[in-house]
């Protein structure tokens, strides 16, 4: 079974807006080419930035879904919310 991890919320190293972090689940890492999916949440707020988070995921976990059916996984997908 494969997990999608839920998104946080933190800062790269030396920028000020904030970003969405998710670890890629390691059946789609080969798909992906990455450990990790980081998106801007396109502001420094952080009350803000919690009330995009949840359209970011959705957008994460549609490329997961992606990489889900490139890579034909006979493994059922569990949301981990």
């Amino acid at each position: 079974m494969v997990k999608y991890n839920t998104p946080t919320v933190g800062r790269k190293s030396g920028k000020r807006k904030l970003h969405a972090y998710v670890t890629v689940p390691i059946p789609h890492r080969m798909i992906l080419k990455r450990k990790q999916i980081v998106k801007s949440l396109l502001t420094t707020d952080v009350k803000i930035a919690n009330s995009k988070l949840r359209d970011v995921e959705a957008a994460i976990w549609k490329e997961f879904d992606q990489a889900h059916e490139i890579n034909k996984l006979d493994v059922p997908v569990i949301l981990n919310t």
